[in-house]
């Protein structure tokens, strides 16, 4: 189903009406997944359009990809520098995989569909080198518009304790 609505408003007037209408319409759109896409402040009188879309994907990581008994706690490190204990997933098989200037970049394919929707679907994740790294990595993608449209050249390789925090 497609939906789409043009609507003229008033950004300079009603900048905080149209910060909740959005969150609002993002709300419903996402079936209650996304609550605040917009905070106070990101609509100002230099807004001229506001463009929203959503896009459901309900994906399953292939069967044998995480053993949910290996699943345990481990560090996770925050923007903050701050630490906070979060459940890992923990696998063990070959996956796409590559290492780079400054990061390394992982491919997990999702299952995938029968029938006429039989994509082959995986998440990629850029992971800095350092764990107080982000910041850097960010400006690698930053740095060229095209940056995630190349095509990255990966080898399977197994990865003995792979893990990544858990995630819905």
């Amino acid at each position: 189903m497609c939906e789409a609505e043009a609507k003229n408003v008033d950004f300079k007037t009603r900048a905080d009406e149209i910060v909740k209408e959005a969150n609002s319409w993002t709300e419903n759109a996402t079936k209650g997944l996304i609550k605040d896409v917009l905070q106070r402040g990101n609509i100002n009188s230099n807004t001229t359009l506001l463009q929203g879309n959503a896009l459901y994907f309900k994906g399953s990581w292939n069967p044998n990809e995480f053993n949910h008994k290996k699943t345990e706690k481990r560090d996770f490190y925050l923007l903050n520098g701050k630490k906070v204990s979060v459940p890992f997933m923990t696998g063990n098989n070959k996956y796409l995989y590559a290492s780079f200037n400054g990061f390394k970049l992982l491919k997990i394919p999702y299952q995938q569909g029968a029938g006429q929707y039989k994509r082959e679907i995986a998440m990629q994740f850029f992971l800095p080198d350092d764990k107080d790294d982000l910041q850097t990595l960010l400006a690698i993608v930053n740095s060229d518009p095209q940056f995630l449209d190349q095509h990255f050249k990966l080898r399977d390789m197994k990865l003995d304790g792979f893990c990544i925090p858990k995630f819905k």
